[in-house]
């Protein structure tokens, strides 16, 4: 018999490593992952109260029925360096079962916190694809934008090291160069609309 947590019992669970998943009603299970899988509990239910989780049906759905209909269900507990693997069988085989519905997104399952080494170039292409498909007009949570930066670097796009030669070259062709008045106001704005956003997420 599954081992189930709702509200009214998750805190006699102890941590514990593995995979597990976030059923809402109607049969529909967002399929995750966590070293502790109730740090991970608390951490959507911190993103959903504050209303900016990164998946809007499940987010929609903890707006119209609150934290109470959700039950977490222990999948399989695993070594932390199996869990991308074990996810990705659960996620597989969720998405065959006929009468259950998956909140998550993407297809290939990947960390939860970019930069780790369990962020493959698959898991990095599935979050560019996903974000930019849902996710457009939306304010992207920080780690998304780090995770897509992440891609980005990954795919020789960016982050590549300049020799000092190419950097004394641009700062050569750069001095004299005035921006207007707007497009300094933009700037401005941008970085201040950055750093608010960076700070909310950290709170």
């Amino acid at each position: 018999m599954p081992i189930e947590y709702t509200i009214k019992n998750i805190h006699t669970m102890e941590p514990t490593c593995g995979v597990y998943g976030l059923i809402g009603p109607d049969r529909h299970i967002y399929v995750g992952h966590g070293r502790s899988i109730l740090s991970r509990w608390n951490d959507h239910f911190k993103r959903l109260r504050k209303n900016y989780h990164w998946l809007p049906k499940l987010q929609e759905v903890f707006n119209e029925f609150g934290k109470e209909v959700f039950v977490l269900r222990i999948l399989e507990l695993t070594d932390p360096d199996d869990l991308i693997e074990t996810e990705q069988k659960w996620i597989t085989m969720f998405r065959k079962r006929k009468g259950w519905t998956l909140y998550n997104q993407r297809e290939v399952a990947v960390g939860s916190m970019p930069g780790r080494s369990d962020l493959t170039p698959e898991g990095i292409a599935a979050i560019a694809a996903s974000s930019s498909r849902t996710h457009k007009g939306r304010d992207t949570p920080l780690e998304w934008r780090e995770a897509l930066s992440v891609g980005c670097k990954a795919g020789g796009k960016m982050g590549r090291v300049q020799s000092m030669e190419m950097r004394v070259q641009k700062s050569e062709k750069l001095k004299g160069r005035t921006k207007s008045l707007e497009t300094r106001a933009k700037m401005r704005l941008a970085q201040q609309e950055r750093r608010t956003k960076e700070k909310s997420f950290l709170c």
